[in-house]
């Protein structure tokens, strides 16, 4: 968040000069609008297209990967068994789960094997 107040605030008294256009954001009207899915960490599911900040989308995918954990973490500390299951069932859905959404869409395996 301090990184957007910067942009969105204060960044555009830092510096002056004929480049200094260049230095300033190109997404700042979606960071003013989209400012709070980078504090709920779901910049990566809502409004993907009009991210703020696009190189921050790794910081919603490890805070809902660390929300994800205990029920992975959790059964393995009272039976192996129920972490390998709960592991096993995380497994499959995120194999379906991206099978279902790449056909929808119509995803290529690679961006090399993409047609144009």
């Amino acid at each position: 968040m301090l990184v957007i107040v910067l942009i969105l605030g204060l960044q555009q008294y830092c510096g002056e000069g004929p480049q200094w256009a260049s230095v300033q954001p190109h997404d700042k009207t979606k960071c003013e609008k989209y400012w709070w899915t980078n504090l709920l960490y779901i910049n990566n599911l809502v409004s993907i297209d009009k991210m703020c900040l696009g190189q921050a989308w790794y910081m919603g995918a490890d805070m809902q990967f660390y929300v994800i954990s205990p029920l992975m973490i959790i059964p393995f500390y009272f039976k192996p068994l129920y972490g390998l299951a709960s592991c096993s069932v995380l497994l499959v859905t995120h194999v379906v789960a991206t099978g279902i959404l790449s056909v929808h869409n119509k995803w290529r395996p690679s961006p090399v094997l993409a047609e144009d």
